[in-house]
């Protein structure tokens, strides 16, 4: 199943993709990602996150998760701790992300995944 929720004041687009043992894998958790965070936790057995590109937007909510492993581009990679690049000192906030932190698994082009 795939669920698409819209949070923070960019609206982005955060993905639950389930299958029937009620695993997920959560796709660009973005802000203000406490409502569906609990959704989350009700409903399902998150394994992995996967983020599109490493803007705030879509990785702020990365903050509920730090346990997952955290699959995003090898190029996208590199800005993921960078307050420019990642947008968060557009917004005046200081990233919370530092290297070392999180589980990341760098993707390739063509990379096959199976999460769940």
């Amino acid at each position: 199943m795939i669920e698409r929720f819209t949070t923070g004041l960019m609206l982005t687009n955060s993905y639950i993709i389930s299958n029937e043992k009620k695993e997920c894998i959560i796709i660009d958790p973005g802000l203000d990602y406490k409502d569906v965070f609990e959704y989350i936790k009700k409903n399902y057995e998150p394994k992995a996150i996967l983020l599109t590109h490493s803007h705030f937007d879509h990785i702020d909510g990365i903050n509920y998760f730090l346990d997952l492993p955290i699959y995003i581009s090898e190029k996208e990679s590199e800005f993921l701790y960078d307050d420019y690049y990642s947008l968060y000192e557009m917004v005046d906030r200081i990233n919370p992300f530092n290297e070392g932190m999180l589980d990341l698994k760098k993707l390739k082009d063509g990379d096959i995944l199976s999460l769940i």
